[in-house]
């Protein structure tokens, strides 16, 4: 399960893979599996965009920010980048986090989303004073992304 060849041919599989990806991602012993799982239910959602992600997979995903591992932190920040506005939520609820570099991660995934909703987010974080200056930066950075995409999107 922790070779890109194996993820991939599972999202070809499509949303019939998403209950044995949401055991791996949350009761596997192995952290790399976990990681592993959730890349993967971002590959179904990006092999299959016509189709949402059943609640499950969200909540998984979810979850998995909360992982005792920085990897599968970091590749589901990663996973839900790709999913656009129904990851918002969960991304903003994980800025909540003393992980400078877990929020890092989040603040850029907010920029790629292309949710609008992230302008205000993102400004914030930018302009705090006693935030963290390499937060500011990757705040910033993010929102010029995130205008950027709204502005090709035509949103």
């Amino acid at each position: 399960m922790n070779s890109p060849k194996y993820r991939k041919d599972l999202s070809t599989i499509g949303l019939n893979a998403i209950p044995a990806l949401v055991e791996r991602a949350t009761s596997s012993t192995d952290a790399a599996a976990r990681a592993s799982a959730v890349k993967a239910l971002a590959a179904i959602a990006l092999s299959f965009p016509e189709q949402v992600l059943p609640p499950n997979a969200f909540n998984a995903l979810e979850s998995a920010l909360e992982d005792p591992d920085r990897t599968v932190q970091l590749a589901t920040v990663s996973a839900l980048s790709t999913l656009g506005q129904p990851a918002f939520d969960i991304l903003i609820s994980a800025l909540e986090t003393e992980d400078i570099a877990l929020r890092v991660s989040v603040i850029s995934a907010l920029g790629s989303l292309g949710d609008r909703r992230g302008i205000e987010i993102l400004t914030a974080i930018a302009a705090d004073d006693t935030a963290d200056p390499y937060l500011c930066e990757s705040a910033t950075n993010a929102l010029s992304r995130l205008e950027q995409i709204l502005e090709f999107k035509g949103i």
